[in-house]
């Protein structure tokens, strides 16, 4: 912990991300996470540094998943549900965890923006602090809802009161890329998004 504030300073950065990802079945991990989270928040908050935390967008598989939200609440400053081109509000997609035959919350479509909003709301947070994945390299997904543009999701999340997070932004590194997030109607839309009453 003491590296990461020291890092934190270093960088004079307004905060700390927790990105710290597992795949299976790790609920044996959830205390030993959760104290970790106590105590950096412990750490940051009387500096009026920020802390949020990097979440699988299930409640049922992985770690750190949304099941474990409640555990933070009061100590993080904002979630980001990683779900990116899963997440629309139009989805309709379950999810039954790797091994198991048992689909996660009895089949509810659970990659809904208005989902994941409502399951941080029940958990004691407020809808914006709740920030949304999206996909970086990809200006159109999903189907349904107001429909597949960057433009259609930010307004649906808008609507919702959520906020957005982009992940996965293409750079010089390479990576598949869609020419229009850097387009004047994405720099126009994410404006209009951040400026919305």
């Amino acid at each position: 912990m003491k590296s990461l504030v020291a890092e934190m300073d270093r960088l004079e950065l307004d905060g700390i991300d927790l990105d710290l990802e597992g795949n299976g079945s790790l609920d044996q991990d959830r205390a030993v996470f959760a104290g970790f989270v106590k105590k950096l928040a412990a750490v940051l908050e009387p500096r009026g540094k920020l802390l949020t935390v990097d979440s699988f967008h299930s409640p049922c598989f992985n770690a750190p998943h949304m099941g474990w939200w409640e555990d933070w609440k009061g100590q993080v400053d904002a979630i980001h549900p990683m779900g990116y081109g899963d997440l629309y509000e139009g989805s309709t997609q379950t999810f039954t965890p790797e091994g198991g035959s048992v689909p996660c919350m009895s089949g509810e479509a659970i990659f809904r923006f208005s989902w994941q909003v409502n399951w941080g709301k029940t958990h004691g947070y407020q809808a914006a602090q709740i920030l949304l994945g999206l996909p970086g390299g990809r200006f159109e997904w999903g189907e349904g809802g107001k429909g597949r543009t960057l433009q259609a999701h930010l307004d649906e999340t808008g609507e919702l009161g959520a906020g957005i997070f982009i992940r996965d932004v293409p750079s010089a590194r390479g990576g598949s890329r869609d020419a229009r997030w850097g387009s004047e109607e994405a720099w126009a839309a994410l404006k209009t998004f951040r400026n919305r009453k």
